[in-house]
């Protein structure tokens, strides 16, 4: 008698220890959303099998599928495959859908046309290739310095709008 009794505990304990009370579903699988470190990070985009932009860094952190924090992120931008700047940062967040990044800390666009911009807290907006940002800004370019409380601008730094601006000469 003893022995039945424990058969059928057991059994009882089996069988609501298994059970969770929720089908699997392939699509919402826990693992999908862990977090991932990524040493050595990069990504890149192109549009028309032509590169649009690289993104590389020291390390990432992939939340799921949808953001990566990247620690010192290098960004290289090309238009038509061809390199109009570099922009470094302390870290930075890229949108994975839609490749949108938003910088934090100490930024620096490099232009190939050796033109520097400075500033911190610096947004990238992928479908419209534009850089902006909302912090105060020093823009160098040969010959002149300007600084202003905010701008926006291709990735190029073709056509830099810096709002509240004052201009140093060299």
């Amino acid at each position: 008698m003893v022995n039945v009794i424990i058969v059928a505990v057991f059994s009882v304990f089996t069988f609501f220890g298994c059970s969770s009370g929720e089908d699997f579903d392939e699509e919402t699988s826990p693992y999908e959303y862990e977090r991932q470190k990524v040493e050595k990070f990069s990504i890149k985009q192109t549009r028309k099998g032509k590169i649009n932009m690289k993104v590389e860094g020291e390390s990432a952190v992939i939340n799921g599928k949808e953001v990566a924090n990247i620690h010192r992120p290098v960004m290289k931008f090309y238009e038509e495959g061809d390199y109009g700047s570099t922009l470094t940062a302390e870290s930075a967040e890229v949108n994975m859908e839609t490749y949108d990044i938003r910088c934090v800390g100490k930024c620096t666009v490099q232009s190939a046309k050796n033109e520097r911009l400075e500033t911190t807290d610096l947004m990238y907006n992928a479908e419209n290739k534009l850089i902006y940002s909302y912090s105060p800004i020093v823009f160098e370019k040969p010959g002149e310095t300007v600084r202003g409380s905010s701008f926006q601008s291709d990735a190029k730094l073709n056509n830099v709008i810096i709002k509240n601006q004052r201009i140093v000469l060299d």
